[in-house]
């Protein structure tokens, strides 16, 4: 079993200016081990923006966020140590193969993974493409590569904007059982989706619409 890192995260009163428009103002929330947070609204509500906000890409025009109360700005690298995120363009190198993309993200981790490639290769359901090119496969083949990653890095928080876009209905329903192991055995879960998503764990609603 998987043991991760007691932590909190938390955001408050953040808000976010992009060009001359307000995306959101206010936005605060607070999540601990075995919580999942799901943040929604309208397109071009900021949500994507929100998850580059924790993730350290944009920086917050106002507000902080603390990780185990202290400033995230001086607690980036524990906080990058514990986290993965997933964005919508999947950082998959058209030009390495299925293998070569994990193992690639497994060097920059610099930890072993929780499993054998091949075994998340499986798990995902892409068994005889390990050593396809990647600027070869679909898009929801390439999503199956990214969310192998969440198989075989150690990270207590998953950021993941729109998992569930370009998966069949068996594909989702398979993410949707692994985060709900994850968060079973400690793990917490921020994620962005357009589709309605249950898990036996109650979720967290962060409504970027009513923040603007």
């Amino acid at each position: 079993m998987r043991k991760h890192l007691q932590f909190k995260l938390t955001a408050d009163q953040l808000a976010l200016i992009r060009g001359e428009r307000l995306l959101f103002k206010q936005c605060s929330f607070t999540l601990g081990n075995g919580e999942v947070l799901q943040i929604r609204g309208p397109n071009g509500a900021g949500k994507t923006s929100l998850l580059r906000v924790i993730c350290g890409i944009l920086e917050q025009d106002s507000g902080e966020l603390l990780w185990n109360d202290a400033s995230l700005r001086t607690s980036r690298p524990d906080f990058y140590n514990n986290t993965i995120y997933l964005g919508h363009s999947l950082g998959i190198k058209e030009r390495l193969t299925v293998l070569e993309n994990l193992k690639f993200y497994g060097a920059l981790r610099q930890s072993a993974p929780f499993i054998s490639y091949e075994e998340a290769i499986a798990q995902v359901g892409l068994t005889g493409y390990e050593n396809e090119l990647a600027g070869f496969l679909s898009q929801g083949q390439k999503r199956r590569v990214s969310l192998a990653r969440l198989l075989l890095e150690p990270a207590a928080l998953w950021v993941l904007d729109e998992p569930f876009v370009a998966l069949d209905v068996n594909g989702q329903a398979w993410l949707a059982r692994l985060i709900e192991e994850h968060i079973n055995h400690g793990g917490s879960v921020i994620f962005t989706s357009h589709q309605p998503v249950s898990f036996e764990k109650e979720v967290q609603i962060l409504d970027l619409g009513a923040l603007q």
